[in-house]
């Protein structure tokens, strides 16, 4: 079950981003689910993904399931149970997601949603925010430790046209780059490609520089955390990379690779709206994927940070 904090934390991240927006928020050809025991052979190479259980070749071959893999790298606890899989788009999401309900071997299953982005130094004077919530004031307390790691969860920084060299990173970054990994952050689609976004999109690099670009550099704008005062060298920003439709598998995995990496704090800034039936009788349900991450990394003492959304929205105090 979920203890209080994370339910609030949970409802932070499931609510940042798809409110007020009409239309599919879910990917068609899709799909989560949670089995009773984890798959021990997997074989995605041929036209229809084979397994060790019939069942589930069953309903691959029917609906021409071509991926299953898993969503978390992590098997603790449950997080092995949850499968992320591709089929064809000549079947609706939620056709594929009922037949996969009457398996007695599966737990649950949910569509994979999408979401959507929210989101003295040289622009200093044009940060309007960091005077409303008086930055200075804070900074004179602290500004920001090299031994915090932040991870942003976003399409990636930009690291130049040779992420290789620390001198083609953002200027404004390149000093505060964690590298434990030698790729300077995570690519969750590629674990062997560099996290970056240099002639693409700019969002992950915006957001990565809010939370800790340098401060009194002379370049660019002021990190919130970005050091430069009491001897503060500014946090370390772990980048990884998602794609540009914010996938639930994607931000699930991320939220548990980032922890599992050495992140001290993960920032997202996408989302969805996410709601679930009553349950009248109060059983127990089944954790959705980002539920799991979410606990995971709670439970190991991570803070998560999400955008509530660029839209107005209202909830009740359920």
């Amino acid at each position: 079950m979920i203890d209080k904090l994370s339910k609030i934390i949970m409802l932070i991240i499931i609510t940042y981003s798809l409110s007020g927006q009409e239309g599919t928020t879910y990917e068609a050809g899709k799909l989560l689910i949670k089995v009773s025991t984890p798959f021990s052979y997997i074989d995605n190479s041929g036209a229809v993904t084979t397994t060790e259980k019939q069942w589930f070749n069953t309903l691959a071959t029917y609906y021409e399931i071509h991926k299953l893999k898993p969503i978390f790298s992590n098997s603790e606890g449950d997080m092995d149970l949850y499968y992320y899989i591709e089929f064809d788009y000549l079947y609706t999401v939620n056709q594929v997601k009922y037949s996969f309900f009457n398996e007695q071997e599966i737990l649950s299953a949910w569509v994979n949603h999408i979401g959507e982005a929210f989101g003295e130094d040289q622009l200093y004077d044009q940060q309007w925010a960091l005077e409303n919530i008086q930055a200075f004031d804070g900074w004179q307390i602290g500004s920001g430790q090299f031994n915090v790691v932040i991870a942003i969860v976003d399409f990636g920084i930009d690291l130049g046209v040779n992420p290789i060299d620390p001198q083609s990173h953002h200027e404004d970054l390149r000093n505060h780059l964690w590298n434990g990994n030698g790729l300077y952050g995570i690519n969750i689609d590629d674990d062997t490609a560099y996290p970056n976004s240099h002639d693409g999109d700019t969002h992950g690099t915006m957001t990565a520089g809010v939370a800790a670009a340098a401060t009194w550099n002379d370049i660019g704008i002021a990190g919130l955390a970005g050091g430069g005062f009491n001897n503060e060298a500014g946090l370390l920003i772990m980048a990884v990379k998602i794609s540009s439709f914010r996938r639930e598998n994607e931000i699930s995995s991320s939220i548990q690779i980032a922890t599992d990496s050495g992140a001290h704090i993960i920032n997202i800034s996408g989302g969805w709206i996410e709601t679930f039936e009553c349950n009248p009788s109060n059983e127990p349900r089944e954790l959705t994927p980002i539920e799991t991450a979410v606990n995971y990394a709670y439970n190991n003492g991570l803070t998560i940070v999400a955008a509530i959304g660029n839209n107005s929205t209202y909830f009740n105090d359920e």
